[in-house]
């Protein structure tokens, strides 16, 4: 999860909100509005915004599954899947369902996890997938245009696998000195910014 002090943090955030300047939005993923480092995103998202998760959702949200969407073709404006394609068999069939949900033009926002510790999931889908430089371009083909942001280098990677205890801003501070510095394709994420 992202803290607000990566060296790539506002460059993010302004690819973000160009995704969901129209609406309809459907965030999947999350049974929780404007969750996993979203809540900045609250003030300046189109609406409607709707959530889906695989669990059981709250009120505001529907159960669903990001590879079977039960919205009709081309009916939303945008979609974010952040953390969630990483716990997918066939990422695939997830980008072509969000793909067949997005009217032309529609944006898209996939974070694809490249570096990170494991997390057991949940219990239909476990952490199965890692992604890299490649996979952006390969599973995002039909799109007209792609853009990749690196979530940092290999400092904000290794940042990842500390302690949450040991994660100070004044680490933080040094992980963004060296990142820049440091040729590598390693990174924490891929973050896919792509339209229809």
């Amino acid at each position: 999860m992202l803290t607000g002090r990566e060296h790539f943090y506002p460059a993010w955030q302004a690819q973000v909100r160009k995704v969901v300047e129209h609406g309809p939005v459907l965030d999947v993923g999350t049974p929780r509005s404007f969750n996993k480092d979203l809540a900045w995103l609250s003030s300046s998202c189109a609406r409607p915004y709707f959530t889906s998760d695989i669990r059981a959702t709250p009120a505001n949200a529907f159960t669903a599954d990001v590879c079977a969407i039960p919205i009709r073709d081309g009916s939303l404006g945008a979609v974010i899947c952040q953390h969630v394609a990483n716990y997918l068999a066939n990422p695939q069939q997830s980008v072509d369902e969000i793909w067949r949900v997005l009217r032309p033009g529609g944006r898209c926002y996939v974070a694809l996890t490249a570096v990170a510790p494991y997390t057991e999931g949940y219990q239909t889908h476990g952490d199965v997938v890692r992604f890299t430089p490649a996979s952006p371009g390969t599973i995002f083909g039909r799109f007209t245009d792609v853009q990749v942001m690196r979530a940092g280098g290999v400092a904000q990677a290794a940042w990842n696998y500390l302690p949450a205890r040991l994660r100070l801003p004044a680490l933080q501070r040094l992980v963004n000195t060296l990142d820049p510095r440091i040729r590598t394709n390693i990174t924490m994420a891929f973050f896919v910014f792509a339209t229809k």
